[in-house]
C-alpha cells in the first residue's frame, strides 16, 4: 500500500525525475521508492548548494525549471514524511502488530494534513494518497484495532481516540464493532480451553474437601431449603464474575512506554 502510493507519487514527476537523473549519477529512476527519495533529497541539497547552475551544467543538461524543483520538494515532503513513518514500522528488528494501527493513525494525520497544504500540486497528491489509505484502512481496520487493544499501552481507550479523528460519524458502531470481535473471539477461545474449575466450584469443593461444611447434596432433608438457597446463589445470585478479558480492559492504560524500540 505505501509503496503503490509512493510510486503513483513518482510518477507525476518521473519526467523531472530524469532530468535530475541526467544531472547526477547517483539519482536513479522508481525501482526502490527509498532510494529515490534519498537521492532527490541529495539533488536538492545540491541544487541549494549551487552546483547545477555553473554554465557548463546548463549548456549540456537539460536542467528542471524552478518550478519543476518546486514540484520536487514537494514530492520529497510528502514522501520522507512517509519514509519516516515506514521506517518505524518495517525498520525494527522485532516487528508486531500491535503497533501497525499506531503508525498507520500517524500516516493518516500526515496526509490529511497535506491535503489541505497550500501548494496545489502538494494537496492533489496527497489527497490521491489519502483515498488509497482510506480503502487500506477500511479494509484493515478490524483486525489491526483488534492487535492494538491487546497492547497494555492502547486497550480500547486507544481505539476510541483513533475512531474519533478517523473515523468520525461512526465512531461508536467502530468502538462496538472491535469491541464486540474481541469478545467473540475471547468467548471462542474460552470455549476450546475452559477452566478446570468454575467461579463457585472453587470454594464449593475446598470446603467439601476440607470437611468444615458439608455441600448442599450431603445436608439432611429439614435444611431443604438451605439447598434451595445454596441453588438460588449457584443460578441466580452469585457474585458475577469478571472474565480475564474484562479485567485486563479495565486496567489503567500503561503510560510512559516506548511504542517502538529498534
Amino acid at each position: 500500500m505505501v509503496s503503490e502510493m509512493v510510486q503513483d507519487a513518482f510518477v507525476k514527476i518521473i519526467d523531472i525525475i530524469n532530468k535530475v537523473h541526467g544531472l547526477s549519477s547517483s539519482v536513479k529512476s522508481l525501482p526502490l521508492w527509498n532510494h529515490t527519495i534519498f537521492d532527490l533529497q541529495q539533488a536538492l541539497k545540491l541544487r541549494a548548494m549551487g552546483e547545477f547552475s555553473s554554465k557548463k551544467i546548463i549548456d549540456f543538461h537539460d536542467v528542471p525549471s524552478p518550478e519543476e524543483w518546486q514540484k520536487v520538494e514537494g514530492v520529497c515532503k510528502i514522501v520522507g514524511s512517509i519514509y519516516e513513518v515506514s521506517n518505524a514500522l518495517f525498520g525494527t528488528k522485532h516487528l508486531t502488530p500491535n503497533v501497525y494501527l499506531y503508525h498507520l493513525h500517524e500516516l493518516h494525520e500526515i496526509l490529511t494534513k497535506m491535503s489541505t497544504d497550500s501548494d496545489s500540486f502538494i494537496r492533489t497528491i496527497a489527497e490521491d494518497m489519502l483515498n488509497k489509505f482510506v480503502k487500506y484502512w477500511d479494509n484493515m481496520f478490524l483486525l489491526l484495532a483488534m492487535a492494538a487493544v491487546l497492547d497494555p499501552r492502547f486497550k480500547m481507550k486507544y481505539i476510541e481516540f483513533v475512531c474519533s479523528k478517523v473515523k468520525g460519524r461512526d465512531r461508536n458502531s467502530q468502538v462496538a464493532a472491535v469491541l464486540g470481535a474481541i469478545r467473540k473471539h475471547f468467548d471462542e477461545y474460552m470455549i476450546r480451553f475452559p477452566e478446570k474449575e468454575n467461579f463457585m466450584s472453587d470454594s464449593s469443593s475446598s470446603d467439601s474437601n476440607s470437611g468444615h461444611s458439608p455441600s448442599p447434596a450431603h445436608l439432611n432433608h429439614i435444611f431443604g431449603v438451605l439447598k434451595d438457597y445454596y441453588r438460588f446463589i449457584q443460578s441466580s445470585n452469585q457474585p458475577t464474575k469478571k472474565s480475564d478479558l474484562d479485567c485486563y480492559l479495565e486496567e489503567p492504560i500503561l503510560l510512559g512506554a516506548r511504542i517502538l524500540v529498534n
